[in-house]
Parts: C-alpha cells; sequence; structure tokens
C-alpha cells in the first residue's frame, strides 16, 4: 500500500508515492517469474532431455603470433556466443555459449544449419566465419570454430 505522511500532505507540495521494498520484492518476483515462465530454466545450449541430435563443439582463438610462421599459432579455448538458424527456413534462430574451456551443445531437430560465431565482448576482434553444418538423426555434429585474433 502506498502511504502519504500527513506533515506532506497539509504542506500542499507535490509527492513521489513510491513502493514499500516488500511491493519491489512482489513485483520482481512477478517479473522473474514472467521471464522464466516465457524463456524456460535451462541452460542456453544445454540439450533437451532425450533430444539424440544437435551439435557439439568447441571455440578457439589463436594466440595472436605477431610473425607469420610456418608452424600454425597456439590456439587457446574463447567463451563465445553462436547464433544457429536453419537454412533456407524462416523461423527461430537459436543461441548458444561456449563456456570458459570453449565447449558447447545445443540440441537441434535434424537438418542444415548455419553458426554464426560472435565475440562476448563486443569488440572488433576476435572474429570467425560462419559455418554451415548438418546435423543427421540420433548424431551429434562436432564442430570446431576457429577465431582470428586479428594479431599479426
Amino acid at each position: 500500500m502506498l502511504t502519504v505522511s500527513e506533515r506532506d500532505a497539509a504542506a500542499g507540495e507535490p509527492i513521489l508515492l513510491l513502493p514499500r521494498p516488500t511491493q519491489v520484492r512482489a513485483i520482481i518476483i512477478a517479473i522473474m517469474s514472467l521471464i522464466i515462465a516465457i524463456t524456460g530454466c535451462g541452460h542456453i545450449g544445454a540439450a533437451k532431455s532425450g533430444q539424440t541430435s544437435g551439435i557439439r563443439g568447441i571455440t578457439r582463438v589463436d594466440s595472436g603470433c605477431p610473425v607469420v610462421t610456418s608452424t600454425p599459432c597456439p590456439t587457446v579455448p574463447l567463451r563465445a556466443r553462436l547464433l544457429i538458424r536453419r537454412l533456407g527456413a524462416e523461423g527461430r534462430t537459436f543461441r548458444a555459449e561456449s563456456d570458459s574451456s570453449g565447449h558447447f551443445q545445443i540440441a537441434l531437430d535434424p537438418g542444415r544449419y548455419r553458426i554464426w560465431p560472435e565475440n562476448i565482448s563486443g569488440a572488433a576482434v576476435p572474429t570467425a566465419l560462419p559455418v554451415n553444418v548438418t546435423v543427421r538423426s540420433g548424431t551429434w555434429t562436432i564442430v570446431h570454430i576457429q577465431f582470428d585474433s586479428g594479431v599479426r
């Protein structure tokens, strides 16, 4: 319940009525419940229970060799965001994130998909090119996504 003190009301000044802390908590709980109901409570990229197909893999970035050599630069795991959409179909875009060790997994129905890797930090680098994958029924397609650090 919103209240106003008699002193404030008697002064005739504009009064801003704020909800009590218990009301704020109730509002926050209601909003969080709505968000969970709409989006689901599972971890992004987690496999659906009983799902037997999808994509799993790792995201890595080169460690930034300052000189081009004949041997490839060593790579390190990279947390990344992955946007995944079925090829040739309008509709849902799936989202997954790799963990700090670069691993990710997302359950998907069989079909052809394009993965758009994104840098979680929003910085210009590292970057990675989109990857097309085919998910077959009853199998997990393994994908290695290589980011370029931009350091030469």
